[in-house]
């Protein structure tokens, strides 16, 4: 009888989460091309909703209250997972799978034996009537099977907390998808899609008519380059917002067209060489972006992206001008 109605409760839970997969599998088809869904974090997903049903039906069974089960399997999870079960945190939800990490296959069988133990224990441990009645289970079938899903439980949280990071770095891909222009944009296959705009982006950047800029011959995107100095200038993005790779474009030509002569710089000169550099690089990425608003949520000040925003605009020659003052001051800039 128990299992048959936390087989009810769970199939709720779990016909959501699947429409909801297959809804959005749907709508991805036709640009994401194969490869895009990964398995392994619908399993996670899976899991998680598996451990708050269990959750809530054993609350349901030890408690007097009908409000209680709702409230510890709907809100208390909810508010736990939130706030202890990001990626750095339980690792019981990831809320984009970027291309250049995987699921971590021991930390997801953890979290999917924690959801299978709390499954059984919520089927087996007697309710509180029982408990009162009794003191404890009739069989010694029933004391065994009780003993055993708290022995269950204990182990997999054990192993959900000492497993690892629920992901890890991907290994290269010997076939990255890479454009045909000039300068190239290589990416990870699954992010075909975002190919052509980041092509554009870099086009953009080849047809700024200013000498000093020092292209690379390809923009990659990170992960693609197992070496530890690609790591901080390689770009990436996050749920298909490109402005994110926008800083990442600027700052490799920045640091390929401009070298800092000095090795040491008072916090003065520090500070005017740093105000210089971020005025040309946000420069830069209105130049790629095509355009002079951001549309993501930036911490720079109005005061710092005033100028940029309004030079963009300006005729070539202005730009020019501009730019030249810039890189004046980055130059003749004394150490200290």
């Amino acid at each position: 009888m128990e299992a048959v109605q936390f087989a009810a409760t769970l199939t709720y839970g779990l016909l959501a989460y699947t429409l909801g997969a297959v809804a959005a599998a749907i709508v991805s088809v036709p640009t994401a091309g194969p490869g895009f869904l990964w398995p392994s974090y619908l399993l996670l997903g899976f899991s998680v909703i598996t451990l708050c049903a269990a959750l809530g039906h054993l609350v349901g069974r030890w408690s007097r209250s009908i409000f209680m089960a709702p409230v510890i399997c709907a809100l208390g999870c909810f508010v736990a997972i939130g706030a202890i079960g990001s990626p750095r945190g339980l690792g019981l939800f990831v809320l984009s799978g970027e291309p250049n990490v995987v699921v971590n296959t021991w930390p997801l069988v953890a979290r999917i034996s924690l959801a299978t133990a709390l499954l059984f224990a919520a089927i087996v441990l007697p309710d509180r009537q029982k408990r009162q009645r009794f003191r404890w289970p009739q069989t010694f079938g029933a004391r065994v099977a009780a003993s055993c899903a708290g022995f269950a439980v204990l182990v997999a949280f054990s192993s959900l907390i000492f497993a690892g990071p629920i992901r890890v770095d991907r290994a290269a891909t010997d076939s990255p998808l890479c454009s045909t222009s000039s300068p190239r944009v290589c990416i990870w296959p699954e992010d075909r899609k975002y190919l052509p705009e980041l092509t554009a982006m870099a086009e953009r950047l080849d047809a700024v008519p200013q000498k000093w800029l020092n292209l690379p011959d390809t923009f990659y995107q990170s992960g693609l380059r197992p070496d530890p100095r690609y790591i901080p200038i390689d770009f990436s993005f996050s749920e298909g917002q490109l402005w994110f790779a926008a800083p990442n474009f600027a700052g490799v030509v920045i640091q390929r067209s401009i070298t800092d002569k000095c090795e040491e710089r008072s916090r003065v000169s520090a500070q005017k060489y740093s105000d210089a550099i971020l005025q040309l690089d946000l420069w830069l990425e209105f130049r790629l972006m095509g355009s002079s608003k951001l549309s993501i949520n930036s911490t720079l000040s109005d005061a710092q992206l005033s100028e940029p925003q309004r030079i963009v605009q300006a005729s070539e020659g202005e730009q020019a001008s501009w730019v030249d003052k810039q890189l004046k001051v980055i130059h003749n800039l004394p150490c200290q």
